[in-house]
C-alpha cells in the first residue's frame, strides 16, 4: 500500500465519522423538537435545505398561535426563535446594548427612542421604524420589565410588527429550551399585545 492509498482511506473514515456526528446531531435536534411540541400539544416539523436544517414546532398558547424555530449553529450562533401571532405595536424593535456600549447599527429606516427610564435605556437599543408611534406602549413600567424579563439573555432581541411578535434568543442550545421555560416566555409574551 502506498501513502497516496492511506491518505485516501483516511480521508474517507474522517468524512464518514464527520456525516456520522452530523446525522446524529440531526437526529438528536429533531427529536428534542418534537418532545418539545409534544409536551406543549403542538406538532414539530423539519425544514431542510442544502445550506441549512430549521427545526419547527406549532403550538398555541392561551388561544394564539405561535411558532417556535431552531437553527443549529454553523458559522453563525445557533438560535432559537418564538414567534407570537395576535395584535402588537407595529414596527419595534428592542434588544440588547453591546457590551461595548455601542448600539447595535442602524437599521433601515429604524430610529432609537429613548424611554426615560434611565436604567432600562442603559440595557436596551430601542427603535420604531419611521411612521409608527409604538412608543406610546414603552410608557408603563410594567411594560419594560416584562421585557426586562423576555430578554434577559445577552444576545437577545424583540421584534414587534402587528400581527405578531417574534423573540430571537443567539448562542442557545435547543436542549436549555423546555416545555416551562417556553410557556414562561410565551406568558410574557401575551401580556406585551395591545
Amino acid at each position: 500500500m502506498n501513502i497516496t492509498q492511506v491518505f485516501l482511506i483516511a480521508a474517507l473514515i474522517l468524512l464518514a465519522v464527520a456525516l456520522l456526528a452530523i446525522l446524529l446531531k440531526a437526529r438528536r435536534y429533531k427529536t428534542y423538537m418534537e418532545g418539545l411540541a409534544k409536551a406543549v400539544d403542538g406538532s414539530a416539523e423539519v425544514l431542510s435545505s442544502l445550506r441549512t436544517r430549521i427545526y419547527l414546532l406549532h403550538a398555541v398558547h392561551n388561544n394564539l398561535k405561535y411558532r417556535c424555530s431552531f437553527t443549529p449553529a454553523k458559522n453563525n450562533p445557533s438560535e432559537f426563535a418564538i414567534s407570537l401571532y395576535g395584535s402588537f405595536p407595529a414596527g419595534l424593535s428592542i434588544s440588547k446594548r453591546k457590551k461595548s456600549g455601542r448600539a447595535a447599527i442602524r437599521t433601515g429606516g429604524a430610529e432609537e427612542i429613548q424611554t426615560g427610564d434611565a436604567d432600562f435605556d442603559k440595557l436596551f437599543v430601542v427603535r420604531i421604524r419611521q411612521g409608527h408611534s409604538s412608543r406610546n406602549c414603552l410608557e408603563l413600567q410594567s411594560r419594560r420589565t416584562l421585557i426586562s424579563k423576555l430578554l434577559n439573555r445577552d444576545d437577545s432581541s424583540l421584534f414587534s410588527e402587528g400581527a405578531s411578535m417574534r423573540v430571537v434568543f443567539k448562542g442557545i442550545e435547543l436542549e436549555e429550551v423546555d416545555s416551562n421555560v417556553l410557556r414562561e416566555y410565551l406568558d410574557r409574551m401575551t401580556e406585551l399585545a395591545i
